[in-house]
């Protein structure tokens, strides 16, 4: 049976991946359609117009326990249980994907990948992040939570060869007379996107 990938969280302006300690045992993907109720006189329902698209919402939970159950070794070679650490090194880390970054052009929290395999890759920010400790050591530290994150989807932008590469404007790009659609595109099978997109 083969082993099912570890999710992670990632910065898409770079960084290193966020793992999960445990894969979510469900993920909830939720999109809604607004639709704008128009009135007719002499007509029981009213005629319903679409009125923009929204954001796909991807919620998930994520459990956490750094109690381990791996024994090591005291000064005499008995074997003892290794000593938990703090929960909080796991969370914290994916907390701060909710914070606006330090230092960073724009003042808002990043805008991540979830991947989940090959199959699963959400282009998304951080909506709400909630965690609830529910295990502790004898000082008072935390040593197992369960998160609950909600993820709201992006907009994809278009990636062209050359680095051509624009959020919120218009890139005007002057092509030869041999180039083609197919030399405009990342992945030369996504040459309709390109052209609709001129």
């Amino acid at each position: 049976m083969a082993t099912l990938a570890k999710a992670y969280f990632k910065k898409v302006d770079g960084g290193s991946e966020i793992w999960v300690q445990f894969n979510p045992a469900e993920v909830a993907i939720k999109k809604t359609v607004p639709w704008s109720a128009k009135p007719k006189n002499g007509k029981d329902v009213p005629q319903q117009q679409f009125t923009a698209g929204q954001a796909r919402t991807m919620t998930l939970k994520l459990e956490f326990d750094s109690s381990s159950t791996e024994l090591g070794f005291s000064g005499n070679n008995k074997p003892k249980k290794k000593e938990a650490e703090d929960v909080r090194g796991f969370t914290d880390e994916i907390f701060q994907l909710a914070n606006v970054e330090e230092g960073g052009s724009k003042k808002e929290p990043p805008t991540i990948w979830f991947a989940w395999g090959e199959k699963m890759q959400f282009k998304c920010v951080m909506k709400s992040c909630n965690v609830t400790f529910t295990k502790f050591k004898s000082d008072g530290i935390p040593i197992r939570a369960n998160m609950q994150v909600s993820l709201l989807e992006v907009e994809d932008k278009w990636d062209y060869k050359d680095g051509i590469h624009r959020d919120g404007s218009t890139e005007i790009f002057v092509a030869s007379g041999r180039t083609t659609v197919h030399d405009l595109s990342v992945d030369p099978s996504d040459w309709r996107t390109i052209a609709d997109a001129n």
